[in-house]
């Protein structure tokens, strides 16, 4: 993300500044204007491909679409900070003041930062696109093999 985080306060009211939301706008913007279901029927045609790298990355005993769906899943549960996001700066980096934030998965962290109106947009964007996804891959689960 270009620039740095955007604060405002210091000490214990050291907070995401609300305008730190206008770096990720275009970026959400980017995402939205893509159809969901466009996206998904475009995984469906590369899902060979993403196939074979995920086991040539040393995962041959899962899926790839499983992964992919279970980090949607994790990204959907991220929460949905009301008000100011409350920071602590130990050293360089900064930390979430909120224990149960600081202790987020990286993705939900980096929701959490966006500000919550491009939170909710890209969790919108990413629910239809889940939907689309199971729907399109559905009929291949459940198509017979060849061998039958």
């Amino acid at each position: 993300m270009p620039g740095a985080l955007r604060t405002t306060g210091q000490g214990a009211d050291l907070a995401i500044a609300p305008d730190n939301a206008r770096r990720y706008a275009p970026y959400v913007q980017m995402l939205t204007a893509i159809s969901p279901q466009r996206a998904a029927q475009l995984y469906v045609q590369l899902y060979p491909l993403c196939e074979q790298a995920w086991r040539e990355l040393g995962h041959p005993k899962s899926a790839f679409n499983d992964r992919l769906l279970a980090v949607i899943a994790n990204l959907l549960q991220a929460p949905e900070p009301q008000g100011a996001v409350l920071l602590r700066q130990p050293k360089v980096l900064y930390t979430y003041a909120d224990p149960a934030l600081e202790a987020a998965p990286a993705g939900q962290k980096i929701l959490m930062r966006m500000g919550l109106e491009n939170e909710r947009a890209v969790k919108d964007w990413l629910r239809q696109f889940r939907q689309d996804l199971q729907a399109q891959m559905q009929p291949a689960a459940t198509a017979p093999s060849p061998a039958q």
